[in-house]
């Protein structure tokens, strides 16, 4: 069962759209229970009043907050009890490599970095678009990171998606093209429109 730590635009768009590729969604966790439940009604899924209850009815977390909000929140997790039913912890940021949930993954936890290369702006849109998007996995030089790997692969090879690697190294450097890449794409066609 897949569950979200953060409803907004990016996890309620990748639950709706994990439903639709046949994935039971478990629920959501929000600091602003409001959002948690507009996501819940959208996923026809559950409202995790806490982080301890969400990661025990979950096996697969996804991290869907803000890219300043991660490191924190992984120090949080990371102290809490997590049950041995969670195979994965996953965030989506495009900034941070899977180094950025060291914490969990030093409490004996799988974690992962799948950033979904794509603009969210509208979640109807989104989820239209997640059908085409690449997932970019952080790559790592190691045996263990290659195997780790493995596991994302074949979840994404399973709802029909396409991955790709970035060095985790390179993370930044990555982000920063994508985000111009995304943010000025319609700038520069409007602009060589006009002339």
């Amino acid at each position: 069962m897949i569950s979200f730590i953060g409803a907004g635009k990016v996890g309620i768009a990748l639950g709706v759209y994990f439903k639709e590729k046949g994935c039971y969604i478990g629920g959501y966790y929000n600091r602003t229970t409001e959002h948690a439940v507009m996501a819940s009604e959208i996923t026809k899924s559950k409202v995790f009043a806490t982080i301890e209850e969400l990661m025990s009815e979950s096996s697969m977390v996804w991290i869907t907050v803000s890219d300043d909000a991660l490191p924190e929140l992984a120090q949080d997790i990371a102290q809490k009890k997590i049950p041995p039913n969670i195979e994965a912890f996953v965030h989506t940021s495009g900034a941070h490599s899977s180094g950025v949930l060291q914490p969990i993954q030093e409490a004996g936890f799988a974690t992962y970095c799948a950033h979904p290369l794509m603009a969210f702006s509208d979640i109807a849109e989104s989820i239209k678009q997640l059908r085409k998007t690449y997932f970019t996995l952080d790559s790592t030089n190691d045996e263990i990171g290659t195997f780790k790997l493995q596991y994302l692969e074949h979840f994404f090879k399973q709802i029909g998606n396409n991955t790709l690697y970035v060095d985790a190294d390179k993370k930044e450097l990555y982000h920063c093209a994508a985000a111009v890449l995304s943010n000025y794409m319609v700038t520069l066609l409007n602009l060589s429109y006009e002339m």
